[in-house]
């Protein structure tokens, strides 16, 4: 039996499942690994799915076509988002089988928060990559042709632009995500706040007859 919580009216023992022991954690961290798991499985078939969508029917024929196709598959990655940290806080919190809504929301946080970190390590990972491979293409380039590439004061700042509207899209995306696995943990658990719980089984023990 998992460790017991005085609660003031009767002792609730903390069940818990997954990897680690209730002694341990009040979260079930083997739920909230399936959790993020199923949540990126979603998004990846969300966002294929998109992509494949998306250039399947729009004609990309020109550079103002090609801004509207990109926006297209960030609307399909916001929704995807949202859909799969739903699904993710949902299994894990149903996994765990949280009784209170605390702990279901505790897990659709610990699955977002995992999965972002899994982006930052990627999407480190995939950007020294590209430095790297970027870095001595450069080398190469400017040696076969002898001569630096010359950039312009405006295109400089249309990438700053760029770069901020990625941010800031990529901002909502974080925030959205995040409601949206809270959300799920809240709906996969009990839905009851201790206060209630505690109630709940006061009001049990007065029905029950005297042994």
């Amino acid at each position: 039996m998992g460790r017991e919580e005085y609660t003031g009216a009767r002792v609730f023992p903390f069940e818990r499942g997954g990897l680690v022991p209730s002694w341990l954690s009040r979260i079930s961290w083997g739920s909230v690994v399936a959790g993020t798991a199923a949540a990126i499985s979603i998004e990846f078939v969300i966002l294929t799915t998109g992509i494949l969508v998306t250039f399947s029917v729009a004609t990309v024929t020109s550079f103002e076509a090609l801004i509207g196709t990109s926006a297209l598959i960030g609307l399909w990655i916001l929704f995807g988002a949202l859909l799969s940290f739903l699904f993710g806080g949902y299994i894990a919190a149903a996994l765990a089988h949280a009784r209170y809504s605390g702990d279901g929301v505790w897990h659709g946080l610990a699955v977002w928060s995992l999965a972002v970190a899994i982006a930052v390590m990627l999407s480190v990972f995939l950007v020294s990559l590209a430095v790297i491979l970027g870095g001595i293409a450069t080398a190469v380039t400017v040696g076969v042709l002898d001569r630096a590439i010359q950039v312009s004061p405006e295109q400089f700042q249309a990438a700053a632009g760029t770069v901020v509207t990625i941010s800031g899209f990529l901002l909502l995306i974080l925030v959205l995500s995040l409601l949206a696995s809270l959300l799920g943990g809240w709906a996969g658990s009990g839905k009851l706040s201790r206060q209630e719980a505690i109630a709940l089984e006061e009001e049990q023990h007065r029905g029950r007859p005297a042994a």
